[in-house]
């Protein structure tokens, strides 16, 4: 069966963002209209049902990496 693989935490530690407010207070610097900080955390821990494009696209920015190394498809 298919599977998602989730990075962020991985992608946080390799561009020296050491929390999950860290990396949400850069992408709402970029993208004032993002999600709250309580959905972000959870969202973080595990791979979320669905994500708006526009923030799965901001975090890669803010990551310094492209969406297929945030969000993968795994077996």
């Amino acid at each position: 069966m298919t599977s998602l693989v989730w990075k962020v935490k991985e992608r946080m530690k390799e561009s020296g963002i050491a929390t999950v407010k860290d990396l949400h207070s850069r992408m709402k610097s970029i993208e004032p209209t993002l999600i709250n900080y309580a959905q972000f955390a959870r969202m973080v821990s595990a791979p979320p049902g669905s994500i708006n494009a526009r923030t799965l696209a901001v975090m890669a920015s803010v990551l310094g990496c492209n969406i297929g190394q945030i969000l993968a498809i795994g077996e």
